[in-house]
């Protein structure tokens, strides 16, 4: 479901400098910090659901670790479509059950995480099975988070004082229709709070100052429905069309929603063809100075305009196709459209993180008329922390 590295774009705009061992200078390094969490008092975890790694890349009896919202956690597989991520240290005395005696990615043993320091084991719910050598098994027990895979991508819920989650990623997301798996265009860390970045989803001027479109208008209200915030707007770019078809109408029906602080996302619908494009966003806090962005996209080809030519053989020829050749078809046409859409969103992209890593966040900005609903956005978000 995810490209392969080979296919992957490089990075957009900001990366965190390398390590430095001493021996070169850094070049150009910039401060990473979220300024919303050093100069505001806008708390730097939100209470919400936040996107870890696409399901594919865990591989069977491999524990995988990661930083995620300050702590430090690890992630197994646990079945073909179940997934177990735990906090990362062993209750014990705090040895790292995410690496093994040799410092390399620990591996599952009978489906349970055995610590490599004294060999306390646990289950998938945390739960210590094994003391020990023949010792008594002890009373101890590692959190584990709560998790959700939708679309073939991990999602963790986090809460500040770890209560369970009231809502579901799947209640607002779930695609209906055939929709190719998301692809993967873009992976990197910003220095910027969540909430900065998915304020853009909502900021309507910045479609014509920065993106240069000249089709901007705003179809729908905006409404926060519990964990959801959407509107809809009509976008395009009339003026990269040669003047005789000017007046025809050419652009994108863009549905811009939040599923909570870290889902910002847009569905497009490019009028008159009917191609479909769900553009993902996904704001995963590392620390207090940095977020994991990735974005994603899936199409879809189900409201697509077939030519009348081919309206009358379409029928008979899908009868003839096997499900593993239509299968395969369907995988080739997505890559395809994969191909020749990605260098538009990367471009797109780019433009918003050169802003987004070197911005601010301001706790009282000056009102423009045309600036969309960044304050109703701004209340909707303070029920996640």
């Amino acid at each position: 479901m995810r490209e392969s590295e080979a296919n992957q774009p490089p990075s957009l705009a900001y990366t965190p400098a390398a390590e430095n061992d001493g021996t070169t200078k850094a070049k150009s390094e910039r401060p990473r910090f979220h300024s919303s969490s050093t100069k505001t008092r806008l708390p730097p975890f939100p209470n919400s659901w936040f996107h870890l790694a696409p399901f594919s890349e865990f591989k069977k009896d491999e524990i995988r670790s990661f930083k995620f919202l300050g702590n430090d956690i690890i992630a197994f597989k646990t079945g073909d479509d179940s997934i177990t991520v735990m906090d990362a240290y062993c209750p014990h005395l705090g040895a790292h059950l995410g690496r093994d005696a040799k410092g390399r990615n620990n591996r599952l043993r009978n489906g349970c995480v055995e610590c490599p320091y004294h060999h306390l084991t646990f289950d998938a719910e945390g739960t210590c099975v094994r003391g020990r050598s023949h010792a008594s098994v002890p009373k101890a027990k590692v959190f584990t988070w709560e998790t959700e895979i939708v679309e073939g991508l991990v999602f963790v819920y986090h809460h500040e004082d770890k209560l369970p989650s009231t809502w579901k990623i799947s209640d607002f997301f779930r695609p209906k229709g055939n929709w190719s798996s998301p692809f993967m265009s873009y992976h990197g860390v910003h220095p910027i709070h969540p909430q900065d970045a998915a304020e853009n989803s909502v900021d309507t001027l910045h479609f014509r100052t920065l993106h240069q479109f000249d089709q901007v208008e705003q179809v729908t209200e905006a409404v926060a429905d519990r964990q959801h915030f959407y509107q809809t707007l009509h976008i395009g770019k009339m003026g990269l069309l040669p003047k005789f078809m000017r007046n025809v109408p050419i652009y994108s029906v863009v549905k811009e929603a939040a599923v909570g602080i870290g889902f910002p996302m847009a569905h497009n619908r490019f009028h008159p063809i009917g191609l479909q494009v769900n553009h993902l966003v996904f704001l995963t806090p590392i620390d207090e100075t940095s977020t994991n962005f990735w974005f994603y996209f899936q199409v879809s080809f189900d409201d697509v305009k077939v030519p009348r030519f081919l309206t009358k053989h379409k029928g008979r020829i899908e009868r003839r196709l096997n499900e593993h050749l239509k299968r395969a078809i369907d995988k080739a046409v997505h890559r395809a459209a994969y191909a020749v859409l990605s260098p538009m969103f990367v471009l797109i992209n780019s433009q918003d993180l050169d802003i987004w890593s070197t911005k601010t966040h301001c706790d009282k900005p000056v009102v423009l008329g045309d600036d969309g609903n960044i304050h109703l956005f701004r209340k909707w978000c303070k029920q996640f922390y």
